[in-house]
């Protein structure tokens, strides 16, 4: 019972670690001392009882144990330390008591040198900025990005300030970084700067970025009506056809769908949006969907069309060989009468 006496008390101890003082935000050591007559007892405490690291204002950090004669692979305690000072979850001890003896846990410190920039793709009112070097460790792992976008053709505004966060794998390994920064005005100038934030504090901004410039909005999506929504004609007939009104944005072509059938004397024509010609064969009854394009959208009207084959009737020529063929008959007939009468 005496002998687990200590432990208990260093468990005890270790609990009120995590709801006394410790170092705060931005200033966070890179080396702390803690009490405990076990160092694994520590670990695990310090290992469960953290809030998660994923709540707002918390940072993860990933401590180390420094004293040589134990394996240090095994015994690390993961921390989350907050921005707010207030709010501390471990005590660093100057001095133990009798039964403790004290630990040192370290961790690597985060570097003060900003990400860099790299490839900046402009959208509308959207810009994606790449980001090719951040100095980045598991010790200290960057939680969160801020973006200073800074409109170029103004000489006194506001930058617009946005706080992204860090894409990290489920261990803990960064990810490729693209900050997909919302909220600009299209056809605008603009220059960025961007710092990183981890449990260490934020880096001074990046050099500015070269200015780019966001895209123009897009124009209002066409709005087509037909005059006629379908024919029926003769084939060797001309189309009447149709004409088209536009009461949207401007277009910058069209296109048919189905296709008309080749070599029936009828085409389609991109630019104005018209079907014209005059068929020479037949069409079923096919509605043609007739579609507007710009780069705001589409708009679609149905035309039905259908070509019908004439059916020839009897010519003059044909009318003479029908009744030469008929006299013909009639006349052979005649004479296998007669002959058949004179053989009676």
């Amino acid at each position: 019972m005496l002998k687990s006496r200590p432990l208990l008390l260093t468990a005890i101890f270790a609990l009120s670690l995590f709801t006394c003082t410790a170092p705060a935000h931005a200033d966070a050591p890179a080396t702390v001392k803690v009490c405990s007559s076990s160092p694994q007892i520590f670990g695990i405490l310090a290992n469960t009882i953290n809030p998660p690291c994923n709540a707002p204002g918390l940072f993860s950090s990933t401590w180390h144990l420094s004293n040589q004669v134990i394996d240090t692979s095994t015994l690390t305690m993961n921390v989350c330390m907050s921005s707010d000072p207030t709010v501390r979850y471990f005590n660093v001890q100057s001095t133990c008591r009798y039964w403790q003896k004290a630990y040192t846990y370290s961790r690597k410190a985060n570097s003060s040198v900003p990400p860099t920039l790299g490839l900046i793709t402009p959208g509308i009112t959207t810009t994606d900025i790449a980001l090719s070097d951040i100095h980045w460790n598991s010790d200290a792992p960057v939680k969160l990005f801020t973006v200073k976008a800074i409109k170029a053709d103004s000489a006194t505004n506001t930058p617009l300030i946005q706080s992204l966060p860090a894409a990290t794998t489920a261990s803990g390994v960064e990810l490729p970084q693209v900050l997909h920064v919302t909220g600009l005005l299209p056809s605008t100038r603009y220059t960025f700067t961007v710092s990183a934030t981890s449990v260490d504090g934020t880096t001074n901004d990046s050099p500015p970025s070269t200015t780019i410039t966001t895209q123009d909005p897009l124009p209002a999506a066409p709005e087509i009506t037909l005059s006629s929504g379908s024919e029926n004609v003769f084939a060797t007939t001309p189309l009447v056809g149709y004409t088209i009104t536009n009461s949207g944005g401007p277009i910058d072509h069209f296109t048919i769908s189905p296709s008309l059938p080749i070599f029936i004397g009828l085409s389609f024509d991109p630019t104005t949006g018209l079907i014209a010609g005059t068929p020479n064969g037949e069409i079923p009854t096919t509605p043609y969907s007739i579609t507007a394009v710009n780069a705001g959208g589409t708009s679609t009207a149905i035309f039905t069309l259908t070509v019908t084959p004439i059916i020839a009737g009897p010519t003059a020529t044909t009318v003479g060989t029908l009744l030469l063929l008929t006299f013909a008959w009639a006349l052979f007939v005649l004479i296998q009468r007669r002959r058949f009468a004179r053989s009676r």
